[in-house]
Parts: structure tokens; C-alpha cells; sequence
């Protein structure tokens, strides 16, 4: 466990971590948006023509259905967005968390699947300090904001003021260059009781076709499953930037959780109250937390 807490202190002398986690309860598990998986990609795993507009067409007509809620009028691009993907609309929005815990309880949560060594969870890990301080990542503009507000992740706020508030202007906008997709990371506001005790935020591409591994496929020169998940362990990508601690992590690191001690993982996750029922408040998470508690083990 302590393996997900560095040791890094920020300006005040408080412990504190650069990373932002996403938990898979399979390893091999490709990190996409569900806009990626619905319309880009099939059973075969290779990108397919997206329909036209199709993109545009699901937020224009999900704000058209949903602007009956009082609630939600005078939302801006990004909060439509937020609730869409908080509904299950494909969006190109994809979940994180700056909670070690919540990823650990998503890799752990088929505690039911230890038959195949594919059924190993998996964290990932994404540095966010050295993502907004190497010019490697981000444009100048989208850099200066964030360090201008000492902020590691953007808000809606920040989004707006950088001009990226429409598709056009996250693609046009965001300083991408050719062949290049520029990640966004996201601190939504509370929307929702669970993006606050999930302690959520968002990954969002400037490039809709892109995906998390996709991603730092590149960065590590490999499209091979295995050999990306072994030279992200045994190599993690460092960039050392003076005396800040925080850049003297790896920009990624993933933590396997074997099949056979996911069972453990997941009764002391309960144990320490992380549960459905915390981090989906409602009756849908009480309901899935009795499910989980009362469910019989099957004995071997």
C-alpha cells in the first residue's frame, strides 16, 4: 500500500502526491474513452470510421433532453460534458482519480474472476507535475495557466479562458501538433455526490482517437501489450527537473494486483469503509455494498 503513496512534501510541508490513478480489474484492459470503444474501435481492435459528427450530434442532442432539468441550465460545454459521461453517454471523457484507493477498489472489484492470468488488476499511475512542467506534453498557454494558479489539473473555469470550449476548440486550439495529442487533465466541480467522494477528475485528449495506452505507447516506442507493461514497470519514463521532488518520479508506473490477492484486497478495502456505498452514494451503491458483503465465497 505504501507503494502508492510517494514520498513528496509540497510548499506548505505536507505530504502530497503528483499522481492522478485508474484502476482495471484486467490488466490488459485498454484505457479508452467509451467514445473510443462505442464508435472507433470494434471487436477486431482497430480504429474504425467514426459517422460523421456523431461526436457533436450525442452532446447537442443529449443538452436539447436534458435542459428540462433546473438543475443543469446554464451549464457550459465542459459540465454538459461531465453529466453526459456521468450517464454513460460516450464522450471522450475518461475517468481518473486522485484517490489510490478508488483505483485499488475498481482493479479489485471481480473478485469473482482468478482463473486466468489476465484476470490480474491493474493500477496506472500519471505523473501530473511533470506533465504541466515539460514543454515535451502540454503548450506554453495551457503550461502558464496552470503554474500561473498553481494548479496541476485545469477547471472548467481555466478551460474557458484558454478558448478550449467547443470540439473546435479543443482540437484547434489546444497547441497539437501533427501526429501529436495534447492531454488535458481535468478537476471537474461537484456535479455529482460521486465525483466528490471518488475523488474524481478527467483525462481528455485533444485528439479524440486516442487512448491512454495509445498514448504512452508512444511515448515508449511499443504497441506489444506485454512489453508495455514491462517496460513501464521495470523503466519508468523519468524527466529530473531541479530540486522539486515530485519531478524526480516517473511519469508512469502501474501496479499489477495478482488475481489470487484480490479477494484480501478487496475485504480490507471494505473494512476501511471504501465501498460502493461511499463512493457511489444512493441507493444503487447500498444496494451493491449488501450484494458485495452478503455474497457467498465459493470454496475450492
Amino acid at each position: 500500500m505504501e507503494h502508492l503513496y510517494p514520498k513528496c512534501k509540497d510548499q506548505y510541508g505536507k505530504f502530497t502526491s503528483p499522481y492522478i490513478f485508474r484502476g482495471e480489474s484486467r490488466k490488459y484492459s485498454d484505457v479508452a474513452s467509451l467514445f473510443y470503444r462505442e464508435f472507433l474501435c470494434k471487436t477486431d481492435h482497430k480504429p474504425h470510421e467514426e459517422p460523421q459528427n456523431i461526436e457533436l450530434t450525442l452532446i447537442d442532442n443529449f443538452q436539447k433532453y436534458a435542459s428540462y432539468i433546473p438543475e443543469y441550465r446554464g451549464f457550459g460545454f465542459w459540465e454538459w460534458m461531465m453529466i453526459a459521461r456521468h450517464y454513460e453517454l460516450p464522450t471522450r471523457l475518461m475517468d481518473f482519480s486522485s484517490s489510490p484507493l478508488t483505483a485499488l477498489y475498481n482493479s479489485t472489484k471481480d473478485v469473482a474472476c482468478q482463473d486466468s492470468p489476465e484476470d490480474d488488476g491493474i493500477v496506472w499511475t500519471l505523473n501530473m507535475t511533470i506533465i504541466r512542467e515539460s514543454r515535451h506534453f502540454l503548450p506554453a498557454s495551457i503550461s502558464k495557466i496552470l503554474k500561473d494558479k498553481d494548479r496541476k489539473q485545469l477547471t472548467v473555469k481555466m478551460l474557458t479562458e484558454l478558448g478550449l470550449d467547443s470540439f473546435e476548440g479543443l482540437e484547434e486550439r489546444s497547441g497539437q501538433r501533427p501526429g501529436e495529442s495534447v492531454p488535458l487533465i481535468i478537476d471537474p466541480p461537484t456535479l455529482d455526490p460521486r465525483i466528490m467522494h471518488q475523488f474524481g477528475c478527467f483525462l481528455c485528449f485533444s485528439d479524440r482517437k486516442t487512448t491512454f495506452n495509445g498514448w504512452l505507447s508512444k511515448l515508449i516506442c511499443s504497441d506489444n501489450a506485454d512489453d508495455l507493461l514491462h517496460q513501464v514497470t521495470k523503466n519508468p519514463c523519468k524527466l529530473d527537473h531541479g530540486h522539486n521532488s515530485e519531478l524526480k518520479l516517473p511519469l508512469f508506473r502501474i501496479f499489477v494486483i495478482k488475481r489470487n490477492a484480490k479477494r484480501e484486497i478487496f475485504d480490507k478495502l471494505h473494512m476501511s469503509n471504501i465501498t460502493p456505498r461511499i463512493l457511489s452514494p444512493g441507493l444503487e451503491g447500498i444496494a451493491k455494498t449488501l450484494h458485495q458483503r452478503y455474497s457467498i465465497i465459493e470454496r475450492k
